[in-house]
């Protein structure tokens, strides 16, 4: 498996605060990652500096070997590196299918790509029953499901998903697991996440942040075993 991301010596200070500090690791072809961590541990700015949203004061970051340090967040989805967000993001005043469509021109007009077919991607996310409906008429658990789509409509080479699963149920928590490990064998998928039996699903390679720095980086079951993990974020119990 060939590296397709490299973060190295990453750092980003906002202020007084250091957000990131030092943070390297790469990121394979068709691998699943997720970032764990308490709150504040630096784990969007993480996934910011990823997407080319923000910009580190120090460190690289490198899509097969290219520096993208110095380009803006739309050379880094040109690229293929897409993101959703925190929250669902998605246009209230258009159809799910309208949005997916939107979500893909993206692609045909920079990148050259075409973008998958929309009736696929409606299968994908299991909302082919409200393909006609309003954005802002959607629930939540529905407006996220559109997001992973409307992600998924820019052919994505490595997907970046910053707690896909907040607000869901338990039933679509497990079927959005389902999902990331399906994505997986296509390209590569980084979530950050906090919940744990949703981490503990997917069973892959884990990173731990605290404190804006990498403390653990493994499959889960030992990460979840680590002295300084337990003490910084998971607990002892």
């Amino acid at each position: 498996m060939g590296t397709l991301l490299e973060i190295e010596q990453v750092g980003k200070r906002y202020g007084g605060i250091m957000a990131i500090d030092g943070v390297s690791f790469t990121i394979g072809e068709r691998e699943l990652v997720c970032v764990i961590g308490p709150n504040g541990a630096g784990k969007s700015s993480l996934l910011n500096v990823m997407s080319g949203t923000v910009r580190p004061d120090q460190g690289d970051v490198r899509f097969r070997g290219r520096s993208l340090r110095s380009q803006p967040a739309h050379a880094f989805a040109n690229h293929g590196i897409v993101r959703k967000f925190q929250g669902a993001n998605v246009f209230p005043w258009m159809t799910v299918t309208d949005s997916l469509r939107m979500a893909g021109l993206g692609v045909a007009l920079h990148s050259g790509r075409a973008p998958p077919a929309v009736e696929d991607v409606l299968a994908t996310i299991k909302l082919g029953h409200q393909a006609h409906r309003l954005g802002s008429m959607c629930s939540h658990g529905q407006r996220q499901w559109l997001e992973v789509g409307m992600t998924l409509m820019c052919r994505p080479r490595i997907l970046l998903l910053d707690e896909p699963t907040a607000g869901m149920t338990a039933v679509a928590t497990v079927e959005m697991a389902e999902l990331a490990l399906r994505l997986a064998a296509e390209m590569s998928v980084v979530v950050i996440e906090h919940d744990m039996s949703f981490v503990r699903r997917l069973g892959c390679r884990t990173l731990v942040m605290h404190q804006g720095r990498l403390i653990a980086d493994g499959p889960f079951d030992a990460v979840s075993h680590d002295e300084r993990v337990r003490d910084a974020y998971l607990g002892r119990a």
